[in-house]
């Protein structure tokens, strides 16, 4: 613990946290020889002691050769890393538990092609392989899928490459400001809420107005002909009348208040899944959390800042 500390400390000193923009230099490139280098270091030193113990000029020339091409392979696979620049991109929140991504941009502004640029991120198993042409860019997705509501901030990656032989392998350990808010995750436990409320708290409907359905009543004279259930009435002989109802609200508010539960993060999960299906049914809704009164409305705009202040309950913005 004490040692990944320390190295920790050494890579801060070394990369800045909490970057927007970061430009690779000579300071935060590493180089090894891969397996296949250090094979091939035996082979030539095998090779030179050859050459010397036989005194063989040809042996001596395809030892230095094969040397010189190994050490310019060196030179490439550091080269393909540095001079890039990396960059945060606006990143898309989520819900708790749900697949996502972050993304970065890479810029190449040079003017040689970068190959087989390998990014991994938190999950070693989720590696992107990109090449990168002279004078543009690729934007980097590497896949995240975070727990718990709340911040969520992207750990170290590491960005690395053995091209052009695959006898070196250089590599930088990168952290850039990226970071995201999630949202609750969507849990159905506590019974719908009612359509909407009067002053006085209870439901309230104007009946024989509106545009929504409410049901069939018998006939009373003065009902309009065209309020006449006509091919209930061919069935039954029965002349009843359709009733429909005109909500008397601004729209539902879903209130912390009303949930009968201690468990913060249940009854955050719970108004996550109200508003959601009221987003997905075009109803219009509000939200009523401690401190924080949000007006009906509906729309993406009002439903990711609904979301928004669900994921930051309880957190320092």
């Amino acid at each position: 613990m004490r040692a990944r500390t320390h190295i920790r400390q050494w890579l801060t000193r070394r990369q800045p946290e909490s970057l927007q923009s970061t430009t690779l230099t000579r300071k935060q490139i590493f180089i090894l020889p891969t397996r296949a280098g250090f094979m091939l270091a035996v082979v030539l030193l095998a090779m030179l002691l050859a050459a010397l113990n036989y005194n063989n000029s040809l042996a001596f020339i395809f030892t230095f050769l094969v040397g010189g091409i190994a050490l310019n392979a060196m030179w490439f696979t550091h080269r393909q890393l540095s001079g890039l620049i990396l960059k945060t991109l606006p990143q898309n929140n989520l819900f708790a538990a749900q697949k996502g991504e972050v993304r970065i941009l890479l810029e190449n502004p040079d003017s040689s092609n970068r190959y087989s640029l390998r990014l991994s991120g938190n999950d070693p198993g989720d590696t992107q392989v990109y090449d990168c042409t002279a004078n543009n860019h690729v934007i980097i997705a590497l896949p995240i899928q975070p727990a718990k509501r709340g911040r969520f901030k992207y750990g170290r990656f590491v960005i690395s490459t053995q091209a052009p032989l695959g006898l070196f392998s250089a590599w930088s350990w990168q952290k850039l400001d990226i970071n995201l808010w999630v949202y609750p995750k969507p849990v159905p436990v506590f019974p719908a809420p009612l359509r909407g409320k009067n002053e006085s708290g209870d439901a309230s409907f104007s009946k024989s107005s509106g545009d929504e359905f409410d049901g069939l009543r018998e006939y009373r004279p003065g009902d309009p002909p065209q309020r006449i259930a006509w091919k209930h009435q061919a069935r039954t002989d029965d002349l009843l009348v359709k009733e429909f109802y005109q909500p008397q609200t601004e729209g539902l508010v879903f209130s912390w208040d009303a949930l009968a539960s201690t468990d913060i993060e249940l009854k955050l999960s719970q108004l996550c899944y109200w508003i959601v299906e009221a987003e997905r049914n075009n109803q219009l809704y509000g939200l009523s959390l401690p401190g924080i009164e949000l007006q009906s409305g509906n729309g993406d705009t009002h439903y990711k800042q609904c979301l928004l202040a669900l994921a930051q309950y309880g957190f320092a913005q």
